[in-house]
């Protein structure tokens, strides 16, 4: 007889207890698959706004082109109207004849007291009348808040990874490829740091300049955000 008095106790402080666990259970669940900011976030990138928060563009690399899917994310321009320009997208590389210009497509939303580091992975073909030495320009092309591209100088540009002739103690990789990279970061009236109010930016290339035979081979394009202190060479 004790044994079964004892029997209905239990079941009845299980019944009573089983709701306040599911409770418990369905607040925790609840606390962290909000969107209040503890548990499970919103990601920044998931949004179509124009601008990217802060915390979306630390996650590292921003831009990337390595024309795996044949798509080219640049505009393709002759650097005068005299110039003609070829450029084919294949087995994952850009091929570019004769003097071009490429700026990127897309806007990439900046902050200027980042710090941005842009590679570039090329190499330069002998062509019919010789050799030919690799010439780049390249860094980014700067906007204001209103997506207007600003010109003041120095240059048109910021080339903050490259300003003609290749350097000869540039990464040389297998088969010809040179590996360049290069910093920009704050504002400042130099070519390694973005105008007052700069918003965004394309990544631009100016290839083969002055050399219509000229053919320049690029596998990667890549922009990537790094935090720190650091200092320019």
């Amino acid at each position: 007889m004790f044994h079964s008095k004892t029997k209905y106790l239990v079941l009845i402080l299980v019944l009573l207890i089983l709701p306040t666990l599911n409770l418990w259970t369905a607040t925790i669940d609840s606390f962290f698959s909000s969107d209040s900011g503890v548990g499970k976030q919103n990601s920044p990138l998931n949004n179509n706004s124009d601008a990217v928060s802060e915390s979306a563009l630390n996650r590292g690399e921003v831009f990337r082109a390595d024309f795996s899917d044949q798509k080219i994310p640049f505009n393709v321009l002759p650097v005068t109207k005299k110039d003609d320009v070829a450029i084919i997208a294949d087995k994952n590389i850009l091929n570019i004849k004769g003097p071009a210009t490429l700026i990127g497509k897309e806007f990439l939303p900046v902050i200027p007291d980042n710090i941005y580091q842009m590679t570039i992975v090329l190499r330069a073909y002998e062509t019919e009348k010789g050799s030919v030495e690799p010439v780049l320009f390249a860094g980014f092309a700067t906007y204001d808040e209103n997506k207007t591209l600003q010109t003041a100088a120095p240059g048109t540009h910021r080339y903050f990874l490259s300003v003609g002739k290749i350097k000869t103690d540039t990464e040389q990789l297998e088969d010809g490829w040179l590996k360049i990279s290069g910093l920009i970061t704050g504002t400042a009236n130099d070519r390694f740091s973005f105008r007052e109010g700069s918003r965004y930016a394309k990544p631009v290339m100016i290839l083969n300049q002055q050399r219509p035979d000229s053919l320049t081979d690029i596998r990667l394009v890549s922009v990537v955000v790094i935090k720190g202190d650091f200092t320019l060479d």
